[in-house]
């Protein structure tokens, strides 16, 4: 995710649930190239706007050390040298968050968060919500995304099953047609083959159609689906779905 803040600086955000293979180097390269996209050819370089990439992350990013939040920049360690603050990186990582911290300001408003993110207990987010407004307001927010997923994913489950049945009334139309070939050789031989066949066929196909769509039309009731979104699903018409009712 990247914003865009008033000053034109760039912060952009990422979350990893699971290590990569050099995943330094590619904060690194997506870094850059946050940087190199903000001009075009002929454009000066006072054009670019400082970026500053947050990587979060569910493992150990970094093995050398227990701290959980790491600071990088175009810096001279030797002779504590600022090259330019015009990139910066930070490194996050959850599973270093110390359980107990005397943190105080800036810093435990920083782990609250991270643990806001970490945290998979609903006693412990109900508990992180009521340190400030903005985390309460974040917790609300959550807790509607959740909702909407449910949602989206029970609208799916029905979708998925309005298109599992067609699929079955198509197989019935199918069976039926087959049934009606079938039927109208037989019946061919002895009447005639042409007729037996237009006979077989059309009375097949008939009624494998109109059973494939009555069996879809009594197991989307049964899964409670509206009597009007059945009728545009099984070409049925209300009146038939009402009798199925009854």
């Amino acid at each position: 995710m990247r914003i865009q803040l008033k000053n034109k600086k760039m912060i952009a955000v990422e979350i990893q649930v699971r290590g990569t293979p050099s995943m330094a180097e590619r904060v690194a390269f997506s870094t850059g190239r946050n940087l190199s996209r903000q001009i075009a050819p002929g454009q000066g370089y006072t054009e670019i706007a400082r970026v500053v990439t947050i990587v979060i992350t569910n493992f150990e990013m970094i093995d050398s050390d227990n701290a959980y939040h790491h600071i990088f920049k175009l810096y001279d360690a030797e002779n504590k040298t600022l090259l330019t603050d015009v990139m910066e990186i930070h490194t996050l990582e959850l599973q270093k968050l110390p359980e107990t911290s005397g943190a105080d300001g800036k810093e435990e408003e920083l782990l609250d968060w991270l643990r806001l993110i970490r945290s998979e207990r609903k006693e412990e987010i109900e508990m992180l919500a009521t340190k400030t407004p903005e985390m309460e307001k974040a917790v609300v927010r959550l807790k509607h995304l959740s909702a909407d997923e449910a949602t989206r994913m029970r609208y799916e489950a029905r979708e998925l099953y309005l298109m599992d049945e067609m699929a079955r009334r198509d197989k019935a139309h199918a069976d039926g047609r087959a049934e009606g070939h079938a039927e109208g050789r037989v019946d061919g031989r002895a009447e005639g083959r042409v007729e037996g066949r237009a006979e077989g066929h059309a009375e097949g196909h008939a009624e494998g159609h109109a059973e494939g769509r009555v069996e879809m039309a009594k197991n989307l009731l049964a899964e409670g689906i509206s009597p009007e979104i059945i009728a545009r699903t099984s070409g049925l018409s209300q009146k038939d779905i009402q009798a199925l009712m009854n």
